[in-house]
């Protein structure tokens, strides 16, 4: 058991320090873990609300990582890009969450 503990360890650690080297690594996880909790917790009985519900966070989750991108990120390419994806994935959020409303009704 104690093997097992080191090798997990050993393999851990890299990644440990070079997260705590680069904040953006650290921005990045949170917002992935926020989207997958998010993802979770829509539930609905019904296979196209549930469908737009859980994308809504994927789509919240491509924002949040844009924005950090931006923050942080040098390349004026990828930049753009975030740019972009911030736009288009509001556009989505505002078309699905319409869907949403109008299909409980």
């Amino acid at each position: 058991m104690k093997k097992i503990a080191l090798a997990a360890a050993l393999f851990l650690a890299p990644s440990l320090v070079h997260a705590e080297g680069a904040p953006w690594k650290m921005e990045y996880m949170s917002a992935m873990d926020r989207m997958d909790q998010s993802m979770k917790q829509a539930d609905s009985p019904d296979p196209d609300v549930a469908f737009a519900e859980k994308m809504i966070p994927h789509h919240q989750g491509a924002i949040d990582m844009a924005k950090i991108q931006l923050k942080y990120g040098k390349s004026e390419q990828a930049r753009q890009e975030a740019r972009d994806i911030i736009v288009e994935n509001e556009k989505s959020i505002k078309k699905l969450q319409a869907f949403i409303d109008g299909h409980k009704q």
